[in-house]
């Protein structure tokens, strides 16, 4: 390319230059937000929390009674869910990828009283994923 020709391709197109390099700075901002939480056009999808559990006494395994309860509660009661202590699984409604959830479980009878329980523990649950817990044995 010869100089009279730059010096043309510039004249004709003054700062074109700039409307490429932002658009570049757009296109790399938005490949990289990824997974953020939370919503608001965001690209990362929502995942799930699944949990399986065992029960025993005394080291033995032993089976639920009729009426008993397994409560997966995330983010500090934000979301309860109960299933029938005899799936021995359950698995939440979508709740939001890319973070960390604060997750305990609860094992309650027909009548409420609470038989048994986790701590909390932290889960990360990556964008668009089913995520399991650890296997939660409920110790009576």
């Amino acid at each position: 390319m010869t100089k009279e020709t730059e010096m043309t391709n510039q004249t004709r197109n003054p700062g074109a230059w700039r409307w490429g390099l932002a658009a570049g700075v757009l296109a790399l901002a938005g490949a990289l937000q990824g997974c953020g939480g939370g919503g608001g056009g965001t690209v990362c999808g929502d995942g799930q929390i699944q949990a399986a559990w065992t029960l025993s006494q005394n080291g033995t395994a032993v089976e639920c009674v009729s009426g008993d309860t397994v409560t997966i509660k995330v983010d500090t009661d934000a979301m309860t869910m109960s299933f029938n202590c005899s799936d021995h699984v359950g698995t939440t409604p979508l709740i939001v990828g890319g973070v960390t959830h604060d997750v305990a479980l609860q094992l309650t009878d027909a009548n409420g009283t609470v038989l048994s329980q986790t701590g909390t523990m932290s889960l990360f649950v990556p964008c668009g994923t089913l995520t399991p817990t650890p296997n939660v044995d409920f110790a009576l």
